[in-house]
């Protein structure tokens, strides 16, 4: 999947921004993390999510998120559910101070 350029005069990387952007706490009452890093994106985010280990009624599964087609497993995150792995690399991603 083909992602949009970053606007001339940018940064390329997602490392090289400076962020902006203030999330909400979901520890204070805000929404979760993933789907505010999600809207945050505006369609040019991806999470690759795989099964890393486990046994089969309590399985094991590593997020983490790809920015314009950038891996940043800098953000990499394990937990017991997709959805819980991919809302843990969203919080270190939305926590980062580059979005």
């Amino acid at each position: 999947m083909a992602f949009p350029a970053a606007p001339p005069g940018t940064a390329n990387s997602f490392f090289d921004r400076t962020g902006t952007h203030r999330f909400e706490n979901p520890d204070h009452g805000g929404r979760k993390y993933l789907p505010q890093v999600n809207e945050w994106s505006v369609g040019t985010i991806t999470w690759v999510c795989e099964r890393s280990g486990g046994f089969d009624h309590l399985p094991q599964w590593d997020a983490y998120p790809v920015w314009r087609g950038e891996e940043l497993k800098q953000f990499h995150a394990s937990g017991q559910s997709k959805q819980r792995a991919k809302e843990d690399a969203a919080k270190k991603m939305a926590t980062s101070g580059h979005c």
